[in-house]
């Protein structure tokens, strides 16, 4: 059900075929780093990681919640050494059961880079 929803959401040009279920637990950096835990990790079967998070409560932080993880994710993937170019893509899928955005809209995609 998982691979179906990712495909749907995603729309990639290659369907996801495959998906690994990873810890959940972001582990901490430094002695009073944050501690992160999310609700679903997943790695597909082109090595991409993606995080799908369920927010009932909007607690005004939603924004930064998400940066958060997406970033550790994202930055956790190199050891020393290691080139950018092994950062896989990854992916942060917020389902939330309340209005983040002035929008009409039911689904919204964001990128960290200028698409055009």
């Amino acid at each position: 059900m998982l691979i179906s929803f990712l495909n749907a959401v995603l729309t990639p040009d290659e369907p996801i075929t495959s998906i690994t279920f990873k810890d959940r637990t972001i582990d901490k950096q430094y002695k009073n780093d944050k501690l992160g835990s999310l609700d679903i990790l997943a790695k597909t079967n082109k090595g991409e990681l993606i995080n799908v998070e369920v927010q009932v409560a909007d607690e005004r932080n939603m924004i930064e919640h998400s940066l958060f993880y997406w970033s550790r994710l994202f930055s956790g993937q190199l050891q020393g050494g290691n080139p950018y170019q092994k950062l896989e893509r990854t992916v942060c899928i917020n389902l939330l059961d309340f209005d983040l955005l002035d929008t009409l809209e039911y689904h919204s995609c964001y990128v960290l880079k200028e698409r055009e």
